[in-house]
């Protein structure tokens, strides 16, 4: 079996994140303002037009369902990427500029992520 890339398992999670919670056609019209191959490398440009199509708030729960479906898709615990930052502390307070958001976990998640085989489990 092939090993998934890092960009691949991203844009699964994002696309199983969004059909569950909001449907296909949804998913469609994100595609139609994001090209979702560059999730990985511009996540701040994705944050940036969840938060212009569905408002803060229910943009951040996306948020969490991706990051949450990326890492049961990785075999990783739900642990906190962020140091001394756990995922549901995170979106159960305020957005604040001091606090890490979907682009740190992005980047960190990225720059900590190898590989991933369905084999190796």
């Amino acid at each position: 079996m092939t090993q998934a890339s890092f960009d691949d398992l991203l844009k699964l999670s994002v696309y199983e994140s969004l059909t569950k919670t909001l449907g296909e056609a949804t998913w469609k019209a994100l595609t139609f303002y994001f090209d979702l191959n560059r999730i990985a490398s511009h996540p701040e440009q994705f944050e940036i037009i969840l938060n212009r199509l569905f408002g803060t708030d229910r943009s951040r729960e996306i948020q969490k369902l991706v990051i949450e479906c990326f890492l049961s898709k990785t075999g990783a615990p739900r642990v906190p990427i962020v140091e001394g930052k756990g995922l549901d502390d995170y979106y159960a307070s305020p957005a604040s500029p001091a606090s890490p958001g979907f682009i740190d976990w992005i980047r960190r998640a990225r720059t900590s992520f190898t590989s991933y085989s369905p084999e190796s489990k």
